[in-house]
């Protein structure tokens, strides 16, 4: 089953080389042009289901579920973090990257208005990037803001078949701290 959706992807351009406004949540800056019709793109029902990925992982995170988290993911994954620089298959990824991080954020979201989403011709391979935030704590429990950038591409064997990530890049932003330490204990 194939579909479009219009949408204005107006919020999706950033970059640092362009002289526009600053987006202090991203410390990038806005393309002056990024409301132009030009930047209107029909999304496809593959890239809604990309989007969807996304949102599920998000929830996951913010749940700390470790375990479902996996079967969203290829046993053999590759993946670049913001804690390990680099990490192979997926026991890997979550004891090395996610449960170093995941437990010791709040407010995690990935901004889908920012999203950008491509497939292969035969919609077997896709990737999608956006911006995402959280929120960070330092070592005495002082919260700070946690801006990043993600690119993830994923993989099917059918178009039925739900997406894996075979590939995940999760960076700061510049000038962002490297370490959170959670929340303090309560009392």
């Amino acid at each position: 089953m194939k579909g479009t959706i219009e949408q204005n992807s107006s919020r999706c351009q950033w970059n640092s080389h362009d002289r526009g406004e600053r987006d202090p949540r991203y410390g990038g800056v806005r393309h002056r042009h990024q409301t132009s019709p030009l930047w209107r793109k029909r999304i496809t029902l593959q890239d809604i289901t990309i989007r969807d990925w996304f949102d599920s992982w998000r929830q996951l995170i913010v749940d700390v579920d470790y375990d479902k988290a996996r079967t969203m993911f290829a046993p053999d994954v590759v993946g670049f973090g913001t804690y390990m620089r680099l990490v192979r298959g997926i026991d890997e990824l979550e004891n090395e990257q996610w449960r170093s991080i995941w437990g010791r954020i709040t407010e995690f979201r990935f901004d889908l208005d920012s999203m950008v989403t491509g497939t292969s011709d035969d919609n077997l391979t896709g990737w999608g990037l956006c911006l995402w935030t959280s929120t960070g704590y330092t070592e005495n429990g002082t919260p700070f803001e946690r801006p990043g950038r993600s690119t993830v591409l994923l993989n099917r064997s059918d178009v039925d078949q739900p997406w894996q990530a075979i590939h995940t890049h999760l960076s700061l932003v510049p000038g962002t701290p490297p370490r959170t330490f959670g929340l303090p204990p309560a009392g």
